[in-house]
């Protein structure tokens, strides 16, 4: 025997059906349900609770888990806890024994199926590619039965073939008996007490019978009971029914010979026998099931399935009644179940579970719009078979139709010829019902230009009807079907269209009507709100005022943003204080709009206008000359500048929207912007003000016009220069100096030391272009050492005297009487006597015999343009650039 943790799995899906109280049935007939299957399972048992009238259904395929294919001995029984849940119960481990139940589905609930043991099929749901792909440890529910809640099922495995029986308990933890695997098993039963298993064995069959206690577990030890043959060559079906009383019955339904044979046995077996006329012929039979025991009369009656349909057998009198309808050609061969003439079945293969009143169908006409009073029912049943009656009647009708019935609710009352008993009662409410206007349609019209027209025919909508809609444009566009809406969006404008619809009840008698309805869609014209308004005073007011001109509120919905602001009746909108507000204007009842956005103009704020002021000061180039100021022009904001005497100076507006203010003096300045108030020219809300200063360069100036040696020593004659200061110098460190000649030399100071004496006139030139001028510099040396020009001209050039632009300490005087000279240079390389001695005699004799020369040079004495005259290496020489 195995141990505990050696339990063996196994999954049953159990669907339960739950039922109206009373006998009143409302429920569609012939509508299919689907039950807890696991995937690519289908029906393989459709079974009834005697004992609680409740209905299962049951999945052909079924798993246990790997230790299922081992070799089992016929003694063995194991205590089953399934892992996953079932709708009935759920089991929190698998060493459990108390399970936890919970609310059984009705047949209308949709419960989501528990998730299946994988296999590893992936082909379709027919039974043979199935069983290819299952694993195992799969095998098939041949049979199942049920009383008070315990379960019987003849199971056989898939790869061995090996038949079991296994026990369920939905109270309690399920058993599992394994029986020998020698034996055919082909049907079972469950009562009170016994299951009943049939098989074959040596073309005999037998019925087995298997003690349980009260469903808790089955008793195999010391089986007191031997398996007894019977006479049926085909078991199909066993039924047992336990009566209270000292007898009880056993049928079994022989397939073979088409006939329900009825034995007797007492509750201890000891008799176990063949009732005498007990054979009932049932003919080409696929199930039987046990319809209802009429306990004062002691008859029972049986359901029979067919490939046509149904037939009810009254076991007493051997009569039937068939319940087949005329042109059905369902294959009715297959699970099935009654609860009363209420019947549950499973057509071949199929994985949903089938409801209806065998023999009995029903057409009803619904009236369509604009034909009230015209509603119908038909009654479908084989003639004579059912007694009906309505009960909106005093008696009981053969007519198996209605005619020119209103809207309402309609009660039939139906039931079997021949058997009175109220239990048999059918009874079906039908509900006559005319739709509203389907025809009726919400237009939402289009826009100009915009695909924003609609039709909407949700309003009137029936619950109890589905609608099809089919839109045809005029265009001749491929049609649009809605099946599940009822709104066409996106439409053109000025266009006719054509919507065909088809309304068919819910109910299963799907009645139709058809309607035609034709619309033409315009296009909505919106007026553009024009807006008068009276801009903010200041930046910190709220005082902006809006007014829409052609305000017109019976035909617009007026939509203002922020929505803080409300229309007046008068079409205004008070008390702005945002600078941007946008109206939309919305025709009532549609789509189109006109939006305006409308800005209002505010006086910046001091913060922002102080932020935006940058003033530029552009200085002045030379000293004395005149420099300006820039700023950037605001709109609404006048801008005065004050000089520091109190003067106020008006700017010009450039081209790239610049206030200039020019011919300024170097001097402080007080730049002022006046915030304009929006209610008058002479209004300011503010101003902010810049204190500026305009600055210039210093003079250009040298430190003296008198250059001149204190001696005739040889280090101070070589240290003759004329310092500039002031302006601005070229890279910052020079000066350009010209003389009249034209001579240029760069530098910050001017190097004289061999410039021979006399009076020269100087430019002084900086990098912005600003000149000082000097007519008076003198090269003067001690007597002993002074050297004049040759030709006894004085050094100041009058003809070539330099007089741009620019500030100096004098003017030169223009004489044209004096003439060009060569400057004689002073000796470099003072140190011998002869030298020394030459230069004295050439010195008194310029200055004794100079003056009697003639004033115009000699062209061979006359110096070069642009050279100054230097004495150098005891000659006179002409150096350009100096």
């Amino acid at each position: 025997m195995w141990s505990k943790s050696q339990l063996i799995f196994f999954i049953i899906i159990l669907y339960n059906i739950l039922f109206i109280n009373g006998n009143l049935i409302d429920t569609d007939y012939s509508k299919t349900f689907k039950p807890f299957l696991e995937t690519k399972n289908k029906i393989g048992n459709v079974i009834k609770d005697p004992k609680t009238e409740q209905i299962y259904v049951i999945g052909e395929y079924q798993t246990q888990p790997e230790q299922a294919d081992k070799t089992f001995s016929g003694n063995n029984f194991y205590t089953l806890a399934p892992k996953i849940p079932i709708p009935n119960f759920v089991f929190e481990n698998s060493t459990s024994k108390t399970p936890k139940p919970t609310p059984t589905p009705s047949i209308k609930t949709k419960s989501k199926t528990p998730k299946p043991i994988e296999s590893s099929s992936s082909s379709s749901s027919e039974t043979d590619e199935l069983i290819t792909g299952l694993k195992k440890n799969y095998f098939k529910v041949i049979k199942a039965s049920i009383y008070d809640g315990c379960v019987a099922y003849l199971g056989k495995g898939l790869q061995d073939g090996n038949t079991f029986i296994a026990m369920y308990n939905l109270n309690n933890v399920p058993d599992f008996y394994q029986v020998d695997s020698s034996h055919n098993y082909l049907s079972l039963s469950i009562d009170d007490t016994f299951i009943w298993a049939t098989y074959k064995e040596a073309n005999q069959v037998y019925l087995k019978p298997i003690i349980h206690d009260g469903c808790k577990k089955i008793i195999h030890k010391n089986d007191p009971y031997v398996p007894m043959p019977v006479n049926i060559t085909n078991p199909e079906d066993v039924i047992s029914q336990p009566i209270t009383s000292s007898s009880r019955y056993i049928y079994i339904y022989d397939s073979a010979a088409h006939v329900l044979v009825k034995f007797t046995h007492s509750s201890s077996l000891q008799k176990f026998e063949e009732t005498e006329g007990g054979r009932l012929n049932v003919l080409d039979a696929c199930s039987v099931r046990l319809y209802r025991y009429d306990q004062e009369k002691r008859n029972t009656y049986w359901m029979v399935s067919k490939k046509d349909g149904f037939t009810l057998y009254n076991e007493r009198s051997e009569k039937s009644i068939s319940l087949t309808k005329d042109g059905d050609t369902t294959d009715y061969c297959a699970p099935f179940a009654t609860k009363g003439l209420d019947t549950f079945y499973a057509l071949p293969g199929s994985d949903e579970l089938s409801r209806s009143i065998p023999g009995v169908s029903f057409e009803v006409t619904h009236p369509c719009y604009g034909d009230k009073g015209t509603g119908e029912i038909k009654i479908l049943a084989p003639p004579g078979v059912f007694q009906i009656k309505w009960e909106d009647q005093l008696t009981a009708t053969k007519s198996l139709i209605r005619k020119n019935l209103k809207d309402g609710d309609y009660i039939l009352q139906y039931w079997l010829s021949g058997i009175d008993d109220s239990t048999d009662m059918v009874r079906k409410n039908i509900s006559i019902i005319t739709p509203e206007n389907p025809m009726f349609i919400n237009v939402t019209h289009a826009c100009l230009n915009a695909a924003q027209g609609v039709f909407n025919f949700t309003n009137l909508k029936h619950p109890d009807f589905s609608y099809e809609y089919i839109l045809y444009s005029e265009d001749g566009k491929k049609p649009v079907i809605l099946k599940d809406g009822s709104v066409f969006p996106g439409l053109y404008g000025d266009k006719n269209y054509t919507v065909n619809i088809t309304t068919t009840s819910k109910d299963v008698f799907k009645h139709q009507c058809t309607y035609s309805v034709k619309e033409f869609l315009p296009n909505d014209k919106v007026e553009k709100p024009i807006i008068e308004y009276t801009n903010l005073t200041c930046a910190d007011s709220k005082d902006a005022r809006i007014k829409i001109v052609n305000f017109k509120p019976e035909k617009y919905n007026y939509i203002v943003t922020p929505t803080k602001y409300n229309i007046t009746s008068e079409g205004t909108i008070e008390n702005i204080s945002d600078l941007n507000i946008v109206i939309k204007a919305e025709i009532k009842g549609g789509v189109c709009s006109q939006i305006v956005s409308v800005d209002i103009y505010s006086p910046p704020s001091a913060k922002v206008v102080k932020e935006k002021l940058k003033p530029k000061v552009i200085k002045s180039l030379c000293f004395g000359s005149k420099g300006s100021i820039k700023v950037a022009s605001m709109d609404g904001i006048d801008f005065e500048l004050t000089d520091s005497k109190g003067k106020v100076h008006q700017p010009f507006i450039n081209k790239i929207k610049t206030l200039e203010f020019n011919g300024l003096i170097a001097d402080k300045y007080i730049l002022e912007a006046k915030i304009k108030s929006t209610r008058g020219e002479s209004l300011y809300c503010g101003s902010v003000s810049n204190n500026l200063t305009l600055a210039q360069p210093k003079r250009i100036q040298i430190t003296d016009t008198l250059i001149e040696s204190i001696d005739c020593t040889r280090a101070n004659l070589a240290n003759m220069t004329i310092t500039a200061t002031g302006g601005t110098q070229y890279n910052g460190s020079y000066y350009d100096f010209t003389i009249s000649s034209g001579a240029i030399s760069h530098g910050h100071y001017l190097n004289v030391s061999y410039w021979v004496d006399g009076i020269y006139s100087l430019n002084i030139s900086d990098s912005k272009g600003c000149v000082a001028v000097y007519n008076n510099i003198t090269i003067k040396r001690p007597n002993k050492c002074q050297v004049h020009n040759i030709n006894g001209i004085h050094p100041q050039f009058g003809p070539n005297s330099i007089q741009n632009g620019g500030n100096g300490n004098g003017n030169p005087k223009k004489d044209d009487k004096n003439k060009l000279g060569l400057i004689l240079g002073l000796c470099l390389g003072i140190g011998i006597p002869f030298i020394i001695l030459a230069t004295v005699l050439t010195v008194v004799l310029v200055k004794k015999f100079g003056h009697r020369f003639s004033r115009t040079p000699t062209m061979r004495n006359q110096p070069r343009p642009n050279t100054v005259p230097v004495f150098m290496g005891g000659k006179i020489h002409n150096i350009d650039n100096f």
